[in-house]
């Protein structure tokens, strides 16, 4: 039998919420806190802020999506949640129906819903509302036997490799366009480690690995937190390529000029571009993702830096400024946020771990390597307390995004266990 708020999920895939794009969404939250009555307070990035009674605890959640694909179109499929052909949006719609849903059964509570988390905590950044707890509840991590107290910084870093210099060859070769194949993608932070390859940077190592080949363009991916599913390359050689089935190869008309970009593919495969960079006991501490490459006569690419201690991730950055500049190529940074760190543990905690166990879940106290909102809230909001929990998602952030049916259902038990006690 489907529950109340997975009801509620599947009414909410229906209505588009990809970052940036978020207008109609926040009018159907809007609406849905009229049709219960509850107070809605919103401020000028599109938080919303939801409350009845006297709460004691926030629970909170972002509204907006990565959209991998063009329309989200949820089936279940052997126990799980999918979506035909997109990724699913389970991150963080699904756990954010269950708080919804929650108002229904506890009369003291508040909800904030932030905007634009997947692109850089744009909305909790620009947070203007302030709610009453002191202590909140993020409903944003990935995995039912896990209890997140900390989680990684981030940052956008971009390259920028202007005014290529012309080819300057006496023979005539021909045009190939390669195309990658099979690449499924992933979270640029929790399955960095997972062995899911970037299609940009193997596309790159390909091409470098050919003999008398000289590559005139590259571009792909589709968001910069993203493990890039897919790449395409222009190259220029004597006779036909050797194809597999990651790399398609096809012959093209394309006139000269042509650009020299062996100097980007070169920068692409650094190892400090793409992947772990450092590990730890709790696992992977810092790394990085090349998210986007866009060929627009200059070549712009977009990577993603992650660290779980603010003063590495710092450093790591300029690392990656030195080796442009190596390379000559324009560095640029943005969306900067700092690591939570580890929480102490307080009642919170105790709650939760109790109605874990309530639900014979005997939960992993931890951090991850992914970037949630709690340490930029905690410092703004000065929380006493602040912790995340979340149903099973597989592969957010890609095609193969799938929502774990049965860790849902605990989800939602836990979580109004959670709030009865509080």
């Amino acid at each position: 039998m489907t529950s109340k708020a997975m009801a509620l999920f599947l009414e909410f895939c229906k209505i588009p919420h990809a970052s940036f794009h978020t207008e109609e969404m926040c009018m159907w939250l809007k609406d849905y806190a009229a049709r219960h009555h509850l107070h809605v307070q919103e401020d000028n990035a599109k938080n919303l802020l939801l409350s009845k009674g006297l709460p004691r605890l926030c629970l909170q959640a972002h509204y907006d999506m990565v959209l991998v694909g063009q329309k989200v179109e949820p089936i279940e499929k052997d126990g799980f949640l999918c979506s035909i052909d997109s990724s699913l949006g389970a991150d963080n719609g699904a756990a954010l129906c269950a708080a919804l849903c929650a108002f229904d059964s506890v009369e003291n509570l508040e909800l904030l819903i932030t905007n634009d988390e997947e692109v850089g905590m744009l909305g909790t950044n620009a947070l203007e509302l302030r709610p009453k707890s002191k202590a909140m509840l993020n409903l944003d991590s990935e995995d039912l036997d896990e209890i997140i107290v900390g989680c990684a910084g981030g940052a956008d870093v971009t390259f920028t490799f202007a005014n290529l210099p012309l080819l300057q060859l006496e023979e005539n070769l021909c045009v190939y366009e390669i195309s990658t194949c099979g690449f499924h993608g992933g979270h640029s932070g929790i399955d960095i480690d997972k062995g899911h390859e970037n299609a940009i940077v193997a596309l790159a190592q390909f091409i470098q690995g050919l003999d008398d080949v000289y590559p005139i363009s590259i571009s792909g991916g589709t968001k910069r937190n993203a493990i890039a599913a897919n790449a395409q390359a222009r190259v220029l050689a004597r006779g036909g390529l050797p194809q597999n089935e990651h790399f398609a190869v096809k012959q093209i008309i394309q006139n000269p000029p042509y650009r020299d970009c062996r100097k980007v593919l070169s920068f692409l495969t650094l190892p400090l571009l793409q992947g772990v960079q450092k590990k730890g006991a709790l696992g992977v501490e810092l790394s990085c993702n090349v998210g986007i490459i866009q060929d627009e006569g200059d070549v712009h690419i977009q990577a993603m830096a992650r660290g779980n201690d603010t003063y590495e991730l710092l450093a790591f950055i300029e690392k990656l400024h030195k080796a442009s500049e190596g390379f000559g190529a324009e560095f640029g940074q943005s969306h900067f946020y700092p690591a939570w760190e580890r929480e102490q543990g307080g009642r919170l905690l105790d709650i939760t771990q109790h109605a874990f166990m309530s639900q014979q879940q005997n939960p992993t106290i931890t951090t991850i390597h992914a970037g949630l909102e709690c340490g930029i809230l905690r410092n703004k909001l000065e929380l006493d307390e602040i912790l995340s929990i979340g149903p099973t998602i597989h592969n957010p952030h890609s095609k193969s995004e799938r929502l774990e049916l049965a860790s849902f259902a605990r989800f939602e038990s836990i979580l109004l266990e959670i709030l009865k006690n509080y």
